[in-house]
C-alpha cells in the first residue's frame, strides 16, 4: 500500500485529460479538443526539454557554458541526486505527453472524419 500514488497518479491525470476534453469539445468541438490537446503537449515537451536547467535565462551559448561549468564542479553525490531527480520527472511527463497526443488525435481524428 506504500506505493498507492503510482496508479493514482496516472489514474487522476487521465481524468483530468478528459475534464479537458469534455470542456474543449463544449468551447470549440473537435478543433477544440485538438488545441487542448496540443497546449498540454507544447507544455510536457518544453518541460521536459527545460527540466535540466541549472541557472533561468534565455537559451544561448554562455548560458549552456554556465550549466556545463556548474554540472563539472558537482561532487558525485550531487550529481548523482541530480539524475535522480531527473529520472524521477520521467513519469509524469511520459503521462502528460501521451495525454496530450491522444488529446490530439482525437480532436484531429474527429475533425476529419465526422
Amino acid at each position: 500500500m506504500q506505493q498507492d500514488w503510482k496508479f493514482w497518479l496516472p489514474a487522476l491525470a487521465a481524468v483530468s485529460g478528459i475534464i479537458v476534453a469534455v470542456v474543449a469539445s463544449y468551447l470549440g468541438g473537435f478543433l477544440g479538443i485538438a488545441i487542448a490537446g496540443l497546449a498540454i503537449t507544447f507544455a510536457a515537451v518544453r518541460y521536459d526539454l527545460e527540466k535540466s536547467d541549472v541557472g533561468g535565462g534565455f537559451p544561448s551559448p554562455s548560458l549552456y557554458a554556465r550549466q556545463t561549468a556548474v554540472r563539472e564542479q558537482m561532487t558525485a553525490d550531487e550529481r548523482n541526486a541530480y539524475r535522480a531527480g531527473l529520472h524521477a520527472l520521467w513519469r509524469p511527463l511520459f503521462v502528460g505527453r501521451t495525454i496530450g497526443i491522444g488529446l490530439i488525435v482525437l480532436g484531429l481524428g474527429g475533425l476529419l472524419f465526422l
